[in-house]
């Protein structure tokens, strides 16, 4: 029975054996891995009683101090590394438990309780008193457990290599009263981190910055540049002093979740406040951001000068913001947006209001810019709507034929600010020139109602009177009142009017109010053209004024050419 007995608890412990073999096969595991082996490492110690989070398969903080934490229950180095010895040893039947450790550790105490922040009493004043003791505490003994509390608790199980919560459980409680638990020292020296540094401590460090957005390398283990431009990086956006290298209080930020990531520290940088006197690195932002949007041309370093609190001004009044004159949230948070108003637009939007006689603002300014551009405005850039102003905008109202109001309104400055807006000399020119055309047409109006009179009178040679006409006397007679004075016979009136730059031979050309020639018969006659393809003359053959229409067409007419005297 004996042998049957000791046959099958051979077999379990072969069995048992050959599990823990398959789990962990490797020689030694270290800070760092993740893989299965690591998965059945931290099953194992949880079995034991040492591990007590999530079996992940990541050896990281909380398996390196489970490890360690066997290795000391066991008698083992404690290095927080599966080594050989640590792999035999946690395969063996009789290792050690961690209830088994604590109750057989050597302790002034044994305190079967979870201390955490906001605890007070005999408990928590021991406890303060036993990390003074171990120089992890530096003030008196209050019986509260506080913030200082907490920090020093995480301190003495950083340096004791236990899980880093700030609470002193049981485990916490077990090491700070035994005789074997670690005094501060020279810890401070030993865990700073820097420039140069090397180990399991420098990849976690690379691992927590990695997390936080801060470094973009890979995690070897060696603290070279990328890692202090990293740190640096992270002492800057959480308003450290900037030394590029970890100490022991920035090594317990970085486990408890302390410091702000990457890109909550951009953001909260972009919403920073910013002021007249300020150098820092926002200060390049905001002036870049002006810069695009128009409002700024200075230089783009990091200082706040007077031209920036300017530009600013000159920003939040566009964009109907509070006049602050200083990057403040507000301010900061529409340049971060990209939907504020440009100084391209808003010119844009101003050169287009109207503004009349006492108005001011930039509006007037734009608008005495612009019809000094034009040359219509000879006055100062002084954003009032003045008498100059006024008559600067009437005088390019005349010019473009618009109704001349003296103020600009919509349809006035439409066309001063389009490409066909007519410089002052060329508008005085056309203004001019409908003048005269104006003109023309009123005497060729006056001329041709007078013709028209004429119809029906009496035909008689060489007559220029008012009842009855000669031929060339009624074209002298017409002419004359309307102050133009010609030859009183048809051969000489012709001689002029061949010498005359407006003479033409092309029918096709001819306008209202020519004198024109024509042949009857091989004798020359003359007559006034009134439109209509009608040529109204004083005819011999009919004895009397006549008006002959489509004459061009006609046999009895050969057409010799005509003359425009104005």
């Amino acid at each position: 029975m004996r042998r049957i007995i000791s046959l099958i608890a051979v077999l379990i412990i072969s069995i048992s054996t050959i599990a823990v073999n398959t789990a962990y096969g490797k020689e030694m595991l270290v800070y760092g891995e993740r893989n299965n082996d690591v998965l059945q490492l931290q099953k194992r110690l949880e079995e034991l009683g040492f591990f007590t989070n999530n079996c992940t398969g990541y050896f990281g903080d909380l398996t390196k101090t489970a490890v360690s934490n066997f290795q000391t229950a066991n008698g083992l180095k404690s290095t927080g590394v599966v080594d050989e010895e640590t792999l035999k040893k946690l395969k063996a039947d009789d290792a050690v438990t961690k209830q088994q450790y604590i109750e057989s550790s050597n302790t002034g105490e044994t305190l079967n309780v979870t201390l955490k922040r906001g605890d007070s009493g005999r408990y928590v004043k021991k406890l303060q008193t036993r990390l003074k003791e171990l120089g992890f505490f530096k003030v008196d003994a209050t019986g509260n457990y506080g913030e200082v509390t907490e920090y020093s608790v995480k301190y003495f199980q950083l340096v004791n290599n236990l899980p880093i919560t700030g609470i002193a459980d049981p485990t916490t409680l077990a090491k700070l009263t035994a005789k074997s638990a670690v005094p501060i020292g020279n810890s401070e020296e030993t865990l700073l981190l820097k420039y140069g540094s090397s180990g399991k401590d420098v990849r976690a460090l690379q691992n927590y910055l990695k997390d936080l957005g801060y470094f973009t390398g890979e995690c070897s283990a060696k603290f070279g540049k990328l890692t202090k431009e990293a740190v640096s990086e992270l002492q800057r956006c959480n308003n450290l002093e900037v030394t590029g290298e970890c100490n022991v209080e920035m090594r317990l930020t970085l486990i408890s979740g302390g410091y702000v990531s990457k890109e909550e520290a951009d953001i909260a940088q972009k919403l920073k406040r910013l002021k007249k006197g300020d150098t820092d690195e926002g200060v390049k932002l905001v002036k870049q951001q002006l810069f695009e949007l128009g409002y700024y041309s200075g230089s783009m370093d990091d200082e706040f000068t007077d031209l920036l609190s300017e530009s600013i001004q000159k920003f939040q009044t566009v964009n109907g913001l509070k006049i602050t004159k200083e990057a403040d949230r507000a301010t900061r948070q529409l340049l971060n947006e990209g939907k504020a108003i440009s100084w391209t637009e808003y010119t844009v939007k101003m050169s287009n209001v109207e503004v009349k006689s006492g108005n001011k603002g930039y509006a007037v300014e734009l608008l005495q810019i612009r019809l000094k551009e034009l040359g219509f405005y000879k006055g100062e850039i002084n954003a009032s709507f003045d008498k100059a102003t006024e008559k600067a905008v009437r005088l390019f109202q005349r010019g473009h034929s618009l109704k001349e109001t003296g103020k600009a309104d919509k349809e006035t400055r439409a066309i001063m600010n389009s490409e066909d807006a007519y410089t002052y000399e060329v508008a005085e020119q056309l203004y001019y020139e409908r003048l005269r055309l104006t003109k023309r047409e009123e005497t060729v109006q006056l001329l041709i109602e007078q013709a028209k009179k004429t119809l029906g009178k009496r035909y008689e040679a060489g007559k220029i009177g008012d009842k009855t006409y000669g031929n060339a006397g009624l074209l002298y007679t017409l002419y004359k009142k309307i102050g133009i004075e010609i030859t009183p016979t048809v051969n000489m009136q012709y001689e002029a009017a061949v010498l005359m730059e407006s003479y033409s031979e092309i029918a096709e050309d001819m306008q209202i109010s020519a004198q024109v020639f024509v042949k009857v018969d091989g004798d020359l006659l003359t007559g006034i053209y009134i439109g209509e393809d009608t040529l109204l003359l004083a005819s011999p053959d009919e004895g009397k004024v006549i008006g002959e229409k489509n004459f061009l067409e006609m046999e009895k007419y050969e057409f010799v050419g005509f003359v425009l005297y104005f």
